[in-house]
């Protein structure tokens, strides 16, 4: 069986249907859990899980991919995803500009701001608060996203889009 995609999109070429025994690559695994023991002995993470899937052919592999973490950061990806989806449609989307000021700020349960990398007072494009978003789970870029969307909208209608 070969894989079967849906096409037409620049940012997204979803995976509609692959074959079922899939594999896994062997080298790049033994680097990931190379980079996890890693970061666990420096101390730089407690615990790390890997789930990856090349999107083009399937091929697939797992390291502490059954431990179980709390979903909130997870809804991100979703979000993520929604941008992303939406910004096929617009060419200009992911170039927008966006002043990051103390109404952006998340706080903890303690209500101290949380110590992300995004400066009071800078301008940061959309794409520049995606990658805040996924890659340093910074919240403020997570909120002006929102700002920007709507947070329930974004989530819901992506998951609606899913079948979830």
């Amino acid at each position: 069986m070969e894989s079967q995609r849906l096409i037409g999109r620049h940012y997204t070429n979803p995976l509609l249907d692959c074959e079922s025994s899939l594999k896994y690559l062997p080298p790049f695994k033994n680097e990931i859990n190379e980079r996890i023991e890693k970061n666990v002995e420096s101390g730089k993470a407690e615990r790390i899980s890997v789930y990856f899937r090349q999107l083009n052919n399937g091929y697939t592999f797992g390291i502490n991919e059954d431990w179980r973490y709390s979903p909130a950061s997870l809804f991100k990806v979703s979000e993520m995803m929604y941008v992303l989806k939406a910004a096929e449609s617009d060419s200009t989307l992911l170039s927008e500009k966006f002043l990051y000021d103390k109404r952006h700020t998340a706080y903890s349960s303690d209500g101290k701001g949380m110590p992300y990398r995004l400066e009071l007072g800078k301008t940061y494009t959309l794409a520049d608060l995606l990658i805040e978003t996924i890659v340093h789970s910074d919240n403020d870029a997570r909120i002006m996203i929102q700002n920007r969307f709507g947070d329930e909208y974004m989530w819901k209608k992506t998951f609606a889009d899913l079948g979830v």
